[in-house]
């Protein structure tokens, strides 16, 4: 049922998050906007592939625990270590995309006294 449950969330979070991405409005520069639209999406689906990979992997490693089954506890372990490095390469590399579209923020100076 957990497993389930996290499917279910992951697929509201893309939908919710695609739906109010898509309903941005139609101003100039509209396929600037559609590049930053779908690096947003992108962000919401591999988070919500995060989560039902580590979903899944939990309820696996809670069923090892409940065995005793120790050496598979220690590689489901170790793929959960894998996916969370593989989940925070992969929001680096879109997030460095993003912040490659977006202009560079003006440098303010302070005001003389």
């Amino acid at each position: 049922m957990f497993r389930n449950s996290w499917r279910i969330v992951c697929a509201l979070l893309v939908t919710l998050t695609f739906t109010s991405v898509c309903s941005a409005g139609n101003a100039a520069g509209q396929n600037h906007q559609q590049q930053l639209e779908s690096f947003q999406i992108q962000l919401a689906t591999e988070e919500a592939r995060h989560l039902e990979r580590v979903s899944r992997l939990e309820g696996l490693l809670e069923s090892a625990w409940d065995r005793g089954l120790m050496d598979m506890v220690a590689r489901l372990e170790q793929l959960m270590e894998r996916e969370q490095q593989r989940y925070e390469q992969r929001i680096q590399v879109i997030q460095q995309r993003i912040d490659q579209l977006l202009p560079p923020e003006p440098e303010i100076e302070p005001l003389p006294e």
